[in-house]
């Protein structure tokens, strides 16, 4: 863990980065190792800022709790580098999904495995036509082996709803299966690690379509970084991905901070409901 935070302190220093969140309890390990001193001139804080908490829509509503939503500190895109040979991919292309669960569950491809509590492997329908991928765990997922738990989570239920559908008739999944320290986003190698395991997933599960919630699957699955390249800029538009249709839309971590995007989110689950047979005016008032 040590090695990793140096090495993440260091990138966001190398991109002019001056501040970054670390809980209480990670700044005591840091003090401890020194790592600070390594790491400058990075400067640390206690305190997150406050995220708005009301909501606009029915799909938007997020739960009456005061629990602060941790901020996501992106890190600069980097060319695909080949996956970690730990695991021979050519095993895991063979493997069915209970015995990639199996291996997910004793994964050790990257660093995050000596941080995690549990994987995250994915849930739903094995069958399903829409597949919905996020960038990974955060804290409530790492402790239930769930993904999309907590006020994402219940935001991303109400939005599935809204789409008459339900949790258990869409497949949920991440780009890495494990929690990134501080739910920072992935590191490149992470996710390359990870990767081999979801692409199975998809051969596997045979989705029509495909939604990427926010910027971190739009990078790894689209391959598409920079300038006029993010999630801002290419959200609501399809794809194709190994000859599946695919959406980006926005995270539900990032709606509940950012509530002006809620109704561009909403426009683009639209037209996955459409793709998926699917009548929007079917659905009832989000008022």
């Amino acid at each position: 863990m040590t090695e990793a935070l140096i090495n993440y302190l260091n990138k966001l220093k190398e991109t002019g980065k001056k501040e970054v969140y670390i809980s209480p309890e990670t700044r005591q390990i840091i003090k401890k190792q020194n790592i600070i001193e390594q790491s400058k001139p990075i400067q640390t804080y206690d305190k997150p800022l406050q995220k708005n908490k009301t909501a606009e829509t029915q799909i938007a509503e997020s739960a009456n709790t005061k629990e602060e939503i941790p901020s996501h500190t992106p890190l600069p895109s980097t060319p695909n580098v080949s996956p970690d040979p730990t695991i021979p991919l050519e095993n895991i292309e063979k493997m069915d999904l209970k015995e990639l669960m199996n291996t997910v569950k004793n994964c050790q491809r990257c660093s995050l495995c000596k941080t995690r509590i549990q994987t995250v492997f994915g849930a739903g329908d094995q069958n399903a036509e829409l597949m919905f991928i996020g960038e990974g765990p955060g804290e409530s997922e790492d402790q239930q082996g769930v993904p999309f738990v907590g006020r994402s989570g219940d935001l991303l239920t109400k939005m599935i709803g809204a789409m008459q559908l339900t949790r258990e008739t869409v497949y949920i999944a991440n780009i890495v299966k494990c929690r990134p320290p501080e739910n920072r986003n992935p590191l490149p190698q992470e996710e390359n690690a990870c990767i081999p395991y979801l692409l199975r997933q998809i051969e596997l599960i045979k989705p029509k379509v495909l939604v990427l919630l926010g910027a971190v699957p739009l990078k790894v699955l689209l391959n598409v970084s920079g300038v006029g390249n993010g999630i801002n800029a290419l959200h609501g538009k399809w794809y194709k991905f190994k000859g599946i249709d695919c959406l980006p839309t926005f995270h539900p971590a990032y709606l509940l901070r950012a509530q002006t995007k809620r109704k561009d989110a909403w426009e683009d689950l639209k037209k996955v409901m459409l793709k998926i047979g699917k009548d929007p005016k079917n659905t009832k008032s989000q008022k």
